[in-house]
């Protein structure tokens, strides 16, 4: 009987102690899932500056329709080769 509750007491420590382990592991996880939305958004901020700065660029040297058709087909081009890449990368 004194076994039967050594074993017991044994399992109970060790899913207290794979408890603790695991919560620290979601929490670190957690964490770096957080810091890495935060980063892609900061990249998309700082991606979307270098278009609209393009994009500016072009309306001092081409007329507005002209600037408009250009950088919406670089911005098409850009967003295939992404597309492409992520396709890519999936397989």
């Amino acid at each position: 009987m004194e076994g039967l509750a050594n074993v017991v007491i044994a399992t109970a420590e060790l899913v207290e102690a794979e408890g603790r382990a695991l919560r620290q592991e979601v929490v670190r996880f957690l964490w770096a899932a957080m810091l890495i939305v935060i980063a892609a958004l900061m990249g998309l901020a700082g991606f979307s500056f270098i278009l609209i700065g393009l994009y500016w660029l072009l309306l001092t040297k081409l007329s507005t329709p002209v600037a408009s058709l250009t950088f919406g087909f670089v911005a098409l081009v850009l967003a295939g080769v992404l597309a492409w890449i992520a396709r890519d990368s999936i397989r």
